[in-house]
């Protein structure tokens, strides 16, 4: 049904709005707020988990792509006639995910060293500024590029997503073969083009598929499966590597154990070292830190692929590709621990969104009977 998406995109931007409404002009102490709650510790500690069981169904439902896709196509549901955007051609020299690992880790350097999860208008800020990313692609580049090269949650969470249980996949690759109308692609009267730009004939892993379903309205020949599978078969195929996707691979299981150390004393005694060795404040010691923590790890597993290499013998295959394989199996252990580190953020202090419901801008209102509730 084409309404389907609208009405679950829907009820997604109605949360994102409250959000950006709570945030901006609500109460601040983040106690008291509901933008920072919903944000960090419901969204983000329930999207690993969703990531884990449906793969990117969070792309499904995207406010910002929702938006913005809205907007430039003048409609909410259906096959686009003619939007406003330029059509033009993702740069060349952006065609990978660098772009959206350097706002991967620009993201976790502002949340974590500046408190952004403790200040409802900031989280607001952020969120108003990846829907100015997303309508900035939207009216300039063709398709939906900003969700295939640089959205830092889609990336990260199509990383991850070569771990789910879940695939979208062409149900017979034969009758691919046979096409003459590669409509997943190229789009038709019944559905979009594939909006980053995957053929589904020769599709292999979940990393860049957004689970928008278009390929399912488009395909002539309905060979379009959503199927279950065992978890992590996309890293047990022999998939292509790559370079980018590796640096990320590794910079996320970096950043999210650097982010379980900045809530121990241990942290605030570096801290405070670093501080009095380089003689710099708290902003310059910080960023210091991070990316010392940040490098510490990819030089060890540098040092442990040639170790590997060695003892395998070095005919076998290039550094290069060793360094880069063995990226991938990272990706198990730091969703994982991600899931550790956000379950006790989302199953204990989650439960205060049930109060803040009814007063979410900390006006001292009970619109749902439930402020008063612990």
């Amino acid at each position: 049904w084409p309404a389907t998406r609208f009405a679950l995109q829907g009820v997604v931007v109605g949360f994102f709005a409250l959000i950006v409404v709570s945030g901006l002009f609500g109460n601040q102490l983040p106690s008291k707020n509901i933008a920072p709650l919903l944000t960090w510790t419901v969204w983000w500690g329930g999207l690993i988990i969703l990531i884990l069981y449906a793969g990117k169904a969070w792309c499904y439902v995207c406010p910002w792509d929702a938006i913005a896709g809205w907007a430039e196509g003048l409609r909410f549901w259906g096959r686009k006639k003619e939007g406003l955007g330029l059509g033009l051609s993702w740069p060349g020299a952006l065609r990978n995910i660098w772009l959206a690992t350097v706002l991967f880790v620009g993201l976790t350097w502002i949340e974590i060293g500046f408190g952004v999860t403790m200040r409802p208008r900031v989280t607001a800020w952020l969120g108003i500024a990846m829907l100015c990313l997303a309508f900035v692609s939207a009216f300039i580049f063709e398709r939906k590029s900003f969700c295939r090269y640089a959205c830092l949650v889609g990336r990260v969470s199509g990383l991850y997503a070569l771990f789910s249980p879940v695939e979208i996949r062409a149900a017979d690759r034969e009758v691919c073969r046979t096409c003459s109308t590669p409509s997943c692609y190229e789009g038709n009267d019944a559905g979009e083009p594939c909006p980053t730009f995957q053929y589904l004939g020769g599709m292999e892993q979940n990393t860049y598929c957004i689970s928008c379903m278009e390929c399912l309205k488009s395909c002539e020949k309905g060979n379009v499966a959503l199927r279950l599978r065992p978890w992590g078969a996309d890293l047990s195929s022999r998939h292509r590597a790559r370079p980018d996707e590796a640096y990320l691979a590794l910079l996320m299981l970096s950043l999210t154990g650097f982010h379980g150390l900045t809530m121990t004393g241990v942290w605030r005694e570096v801290l405070g070292w670093i501080e009095r060795s380089l003689d710099v404040g708290e902003t310059v010691a910080f960023s210091a830190g991070m990316g010392a923590l940040m490098v510490a790890p990819a030089l060890l597993f540098a040092g442990l692929v040639a170790l590997s290499r060695w003892f395998a013998g070095a005919s076998t295959a290039t550094y290069r590709t060793c360094f880069i394989r063995y990226a991938y199996a990272l990706l198990p252990i730091a969703l994982f621990y991600h899931i550790a580190h956000n379950s006790e953020h989302l199953l204990m202090e989650g439960q205060k969104v049930v109060a803040l419901l009814s007063d979410p801008l900390g006006q001292q209102w009970d619109l749902l009977g439930t402020a008063r509730w612990s």
